[in-house]
């Protein structure tokens, strides 16, 4: 992994690396996006992100926003974040 300065350690995995190590070989086969992968739900909130910042960062704060936002059933909030929404196997 890429050295992080700004952390001084190790960069842990980023949405780019979650892109090509999970969502594109687990879509591969149906040329799809990942959400098209699981049963239609109309989302709740917009996520937007950067694609360099680590990925558990992102979780986190989704889920932070989650629990302050819904906090009766924020496992059940339904975010639209477009590496998973957009199929990655289609040109930009």
């Amino acid at each position: 992994p890429a050295f992080n300065e700004h952390l001084g350690r190790a960069a842990a995995p980023t949405m780019h690396d979650v892109v090509e190590q999970i969502i594109k070989p687990d879509t591969e086969s149906a040329s799809c996006s990942y959400a098209e992968l699981l049963p239609p739900n109309a989302p709740d909130i917009f996520a937007s992100h950067n694609w360099k910042t680590e990925f558990r960062f992102f979780f986190k704060t989704i889920l932070r926003h989650a629990k302050t936002t819904f906090p009766d059933n924020f496992l059940d909030a339904k975010y639209w974040i477009c590496s998973f929404a957009v199929n990655q196997h289609e040109p930009v």
